[in-house]
């Protein structure tokens, strides 16, 4: 009897590739005009292509062949489960009024792209983490956009939280704060150029490497732009979580694509930590957590590298190792001054 289902599912699993992935395409964003800059990431041998007009997600073009597509949605059927079940179950708001303010700040993680409900995404689930390993209640708001950019949070989304962090810092009442800040960002800087099609096509060819790394040049110097003003406006005892980027391309087969992807994804988490340590913000490790599971914990197979439930949960919990990780910190800096 399994030796028969198996024999059903195997061409189901094929006609998914040949159907689903070979379905329309996740449109991105322009490619930039090329510039020969100085790269971040070298190539092991000199390639050229020709940059596209337009970048999109094409998922039959990761996989070297349907049987590399079989095997990693064969995987996808039984996912493991991520940690966290019990310290970041599904959230209840996703705004509530309090004086004690958890602000998330970002991109579509933040704002729940990917599942159907947003208390199921990581802000809602470290919301409830908040209140329940505090003992006291946080009141939340969430201005994460979607498709935001290092580039783009710079307009609204940051004025309008400098201007939130202000309005709480300045009312005349010490017990009215934001107490707690999380940023999701990178992912819309960097990842459409790895679902280019030179960088499917070409991993390591030089059209591709020179959109990334122009990509990555461009983020360091907007995103410490965008941590030190909102690391310069939180009062002092405030908490600052940043999140490094999950590579949404990395499925544990070792394709062509996954190598470059988790290069650059490398260096770009590079940047995020050495921005956070710089201006005082603790680091959240989703990429660890996440590695090597976007298969399983995320939509990539069909084309949308957002979360699912357990992908979201796994963000969440990155956010409760640091949170803790901090906490033990300041254990360890109080008993050393206290120390005789």
């Amino acid at each position: 009897m399994r030796v028969f289902v198996r024999l059903l599912v195997v061409p189901l699993a094929l006609s998914v590739y040949l159907i689903v992935a070979g379905g329309p395409s996740i449109a991105a964003a322009s490619s930039p005009a090329s510039s020969p800059d100085a790269g971040l990431i070298a190539s092991p041998q000199a390639q050229a292509a020709d940059a596209p007009a337009e970048f999109s997600i094409d998922i039959r073009g990761f996989f070297d062949n349907a049987f590399s597509f079989i095997a990693a949605w064969f995987s996808s059927r039984r996912p493991p489960t991520p940690p966290g079940g019990d310290t970041v179950p599904p959230g209840y708001f996703t705004a509530k009024d309090g004086q004690q303010v958890y602000l998330a700040l970002g991109d579509s993680l933040a704002v729940s792209t990917g599942v159907a409900n947003a208390t199921n995404g990581y802000v809602s689930r470290f919301h409830g983490y908040l209140e329940r390993e505090s003992g006291h209640p946080y009141g939340l708001v969430n201005m994460g956009v979607h498709g935001e950019s290092s580039t783009s949070i710079q307009g609204r989304q940051l004025e309008a939280a400098i201007d939130h962090i202000r309005l709480l810092r300045d009312d005349g009442d010490p017990a009215t704060r934001v107490s707690v800040v999380t940023l999701d960002l990178g992912g819309n800087d960097i990842l459409y150029h790895l679902a280019s099609d030179e960088c499917r096509g070409m991993p390591w060819g030089a059209q591709c490497l020179r959109g990334v790394n122009r990509a990555l040049n461009e983020f360091a110097v907007n995103f410490d732009s965008v941590v030190s003003q909102i690391a310069a406006e939180l009062e002092p005892g405030a908490e600052f979580y940043i999140m490094t980027v999950y590579n949404p391309f990395d499925l544990g087969l070792d394709l062509a694509v996954e190598d470059l992807s988790n290069e650059v994804v490398g260096q770009l988490n590079a940047v995020i930590r050495s921005t956070a340590e710089a201006h005082g913000a603790t680091v959240a490790d989703a990429f660890a957590v996440m590695n090597g599971r976007a298969n399983v914990w995320t939509h990539i197979l069909r084309g949308d590298i957002h979360p699912t439930d357990r992908g979201f949960q796994a963000l969440a919990y990155s956010l409760v190792e640091a949170h803790r990780q901090r906490a033990a910190s300041e254990t360890r800096m109080a008993n050393a001054v206290n120390a005789p």
